[in-house]
């Protein structure tokens, strides 16, 4: 196999889920490639039988693999739960609500042949209220690819990179004690391990102001802060790229309302706290 595929599901209307398996199944690469569906609320019997017909469904056209989490045990564990069922030389995650480019793989998969690199990424074209907009981008050539990481996660969510299996085993996958930033924390621990690619164009839609963890300023605060902790040490190294995060993190926090962590934050950034 040269790709696995591991989309994850919680909870989510069968026809959103749907609309993500149909992209992956409208991929202009599906030889030597695996589905692996994983769904993370079992509890509801019904949604779970929509889901498994569904891999029925792909099944007509491509190897896939149902899994049910015992309970809900969140994304992270879901993600590396498929994972262990992976038999690809490369993986692709994709999340329920999120919407692959046709040629999203193909041209990743090129890429990746023809450069050493541990994951290739690209643009992330998001839609909200109607507006189409690109979300992230690439660092200038006369940029560090670290410190630009570490000022914001240029790459995007998980639905965006392919990457090495190998590489993700040598990191250690995803790690679950992060209420939030998971993706982010994998695509730092990736980045010390080897070179980041990036296509210049649209891979992935994403669709802004979805109810997840993305709108939860908690959890985002809980993952910010661990991975202030996580990474301090490559922090201290680029002090204005730590300023510009914390600052970052301040502006979203006095966007929901929470003028103390928005304070503190800020303090953090300004002072290196």
């Amino acid at each position: 196999m040269s790709i696995s595929i591991i989309l994850t599901t919680c909870n989510r209307p069968i026809e959103i889920v749907r609309r993500a398996v149909d992209s992956v199944l409208a991929q202009t690469l599906l030889t030597d490639t695996q589905l692996i569906i994983v769904n993370d609320y079992p509890k509801d019997k019904l949604l779970s039988e929509k889901i498994s017909g569904l891999a029925d469904y792909v099944r007509e056209k491509l190897e896939c693999t149902y899994l049910e989490m015992q309970e809900n045990m969140g994304a992270c564990e879901a993600r590396n739960r498929g994972v262990m069922e992976a038999k690809g030389e490369y993986l692709a995650f994709l999340d329920d609500d999120d919407i692959w480019m046709p040629r999203k793989l193909e041209k990743q998969l090129d890429y990746m042949k023809s450069h050493k690199t541990v994951m290739v990424t690209g643009y992330v074209e998001e839609h909200i209220n109607g507006t189409v907009s690109i979300c992230n981008r690439k660092p200038l050539p006369e940029e560090n690819p670290m410190e630009k990481l570490l000022e914001y996660n240029y790459i995007g969510g998980c639905s965006v990179p392919l990457m090495s299996r190998e590489a993700f085993d040598r990191v250690g996958g995803f790690d679950s004690q992060y209420k939030s930033s998971q993706d982010y924390c994998l695509w730092l621990k990736l980045l010390k391990t080897g070179d980041i690619g990036f296509i210049e164009e649209p891979l992935v839609i994403y669709e802004a102001g979805r109810d997840g963890i993305t709108g939860n300023p908690v959890k985002r605060k809980q993952g910010w802060n661990r991975l202030l902790r996580d990474f301090k040490s490559d922090f201290k190294k680029y002090p204005i790229a730590r300023k510009n995060f914390c600052y970052t993190a301040a502006a979203v926090m006095k966007e929901n309302e929470r003028i103390p962590d928005s304070l503190i934050f800020r303090i953090r950034g300004k002072f290196g706290l």
